[in-house]
């Protein structure tokens, strides 16, 4: 079965921008290539949320939603991931291997 993954990213602190640019390369070299990112700004006081929208511009898989309050996403991610039958958070300080998605998907399957 094709799962889709929704991985989830609430990003909050400014000088994580660089890391979470690299966080974005790792999950675009995804060899299971049934994914979404989800990213929102958890009120920042800097300009997260533009460098979000910006990669979302360019990027139909990576999706910018808002929230009512702080942590939400995090704390409910159902809410924010609708369509998706794995959610993943990943913090902007995360990187994960090519292969991540795959080998959760083979665990997933394996161990419902």
């Amino acid at each position: 079965m094709n799962y889709k993954f929704s991985i989830i990213t609430p990003e909050h602190r400014k000088e994580n921008i660089p890391f979470l640019m690299e966080l974005y390369e790792t999950i675009k070299q995804q060899t299971y290539t049934n994914w979404e990112w989800i990213v929102t700004d958890d009120f920042s006081d800097d300009n997260t949320k533009q460098i979000l929208l910006d990669i979302c511009s360019k990027d139909r898989k990576v999706k910018y939603v808002e929230q009512s309050k702080k942590k939400e996403m995090f704390y409910n991610p159902h809410l924010f991931c609708k369509d998706a039958e794995i959610i993943v958070e990943l913090g902007s300080d995360d990187v994960v291997s090519p292969k991540a998605l795959e080998v959760y998907l083979y665990y997933f399957t394996k161990f419902p």
